[in-house]
């Protein structure tokens, strides 16, 4: 175990140099801080609260869509559904996606309606 631990300090001294470097400048931005005026502290305390408050909103909005969309009925919706709300790229075509998605419900129905027609002899 104890190999593993100076193989990989070894490896990644880079990545622990720079962590360093960051908890340094952290601890003196904070030093500094604490030796600020009032109002100072008051503005970036203010900014804190704000910032955590425009996220909470966001998460609660996000937490209320997720809650009133309708559920997928079919996997084909639930994939298109995901797709939708993630946007995962700009090269995707999400009209003929949904022109897709669409030519396969219609397909499914009209095999459906057709085995439903059938007369037995």
């Amino acid at each position: 175990m104890r190999f593993k631990k100076i193989i990989w300090e070894e490896m990644n001294r880079e990545y622990l140099q720079e962590q360093a470097a960051a908890a340094a400048a952290k601890m003196g931005s904070q030093a500094s801080f604490q030796n600020s005026s009032d109002e100072l502290r008051a503005a970036h305390e203010l900014a804190a609260a704000t910032a955590a408050a425009v996220a909470k909103s966001r998460k609660e909005r996000k937490q209320k869509q997720d809650v009133n969309a309708n559920p997928a009925q079919t996997a084909a919706e639930t994939a298109y559904q995901m797709l939708i709300k993630k946007r995962l790229s700009s090269k995707i075509n999400y009209d003929v996606l949904e022109t897709l998605f669409a030519e396969k419900e219609e397909k499914k129905r009209r095999r459906v309606y057709h085995h439903a027609h059938i007369i037995p002899s």
